[in-house]
């Protein structure tokens, strides 16, 4: 066989095995909606890697209801590791997400980490109470709480997806990372003390009354309330300033 022979033939080889593995990642839609109970409980963090609604409440037992299209459900896989209930898939799969509507309904006594990984979104729609809350986005999914109470907040972005977290009492420390376009809003909440960075375009709002550490590389804005004792530090065109 000639050279132009086998590359002709490696080219056909490498076409089938791409379309076979397509065929196999992709998920049949069967257009049949579907609500499933799973039994989990002794979590205090929820992780979410699929594109989903979560709406979390805070209350005095577990559960967890989960509604789509019976051949998405049966691909999004629910585990909790440590204190963190994890909902994520198995392997990689196209799901056809545009078209799709998946609901994820979770109650739990105490919510310590939200985090999101891709484009999924989280919102609580009670009021949350922590000592200590970690709210992470990697992706353009976004986290919402409309009343928080909390003593000390971590809040970091990396992509485009926003933090907005919301309350009228008091809090001791919030720190806050953004790298890339995401924006983190804290309304209401006045922190004693914060540490902001940013490392883009994305912009942070919040009240602080004692001290604000603040340092920007790139476009983003700090955007503070109070008179905090400010230490600043700017690279680029992002601007640190009082609302």
């Amino acid at each position: 066989m000639n050279m132009k022979n086998i590359l002709k033939t490696s080219l056909v080889a490498m076409v089938v095995s791409a379309a076979l593995i397509t065929s196999s990642c992709n998920v049949s839609v069967s257009g049949e909606s579907k609500e499933e109970k799973r039994p989990v409980k002794d979590f205090t963090g929820v992780e979410l890697a699929v594109p989903a609604d979560v709406y979390i409440t805070q209350g005095e037992t577990y559960s967890f209801i989960i509604e789509g299209d019976d051949e998405f459900l049966e691909k999004i896989k629910t585990e909790v590791s440590g204190k963190t209930l994890r909902i994520k898939t198995e392997g990689w799969f196209n799901f056809g997400w545009d078209n799709q509507k998946v609901i994820i309904k979770i109650t739990m006594p105490e919510v310590e980490r939200l985090s999101v990984a891709g484009s999924g979104d989280i919102k609580a729609v009670s009021p949350i109470k922590a000592e200590n809350l970690v709210t992470s986005i990697s992706g353009s999914g976004d986290i919402s709480i409309s009343e928080l109470l909390v003593k000390d907040l971590t809040a970091s972005i990396s992509g485009s997806g926003d933090i907005s977290l919301g309350g009228n009492g008091s809090a001791k420390m919030a720190t806050v990372k953004v790298t890339g376009s995401g924006d983190v809003t804290l309304n209401g909440i006045a922190f004693a003390n914060a540490e902001v960075s940013i490392s883009g375009s994305g912009d942070v709002y919040l009240v602080a009354s004692e001290t604000l550490n603040a340092r920007v590389v790139g476009s983003g804005d700090i955007v503070y309330s109070g008179n905090p004792l400010v230490d600043a530090k700017v690279s680029g065109s992002g601007r640190i300033r009082n609302k």
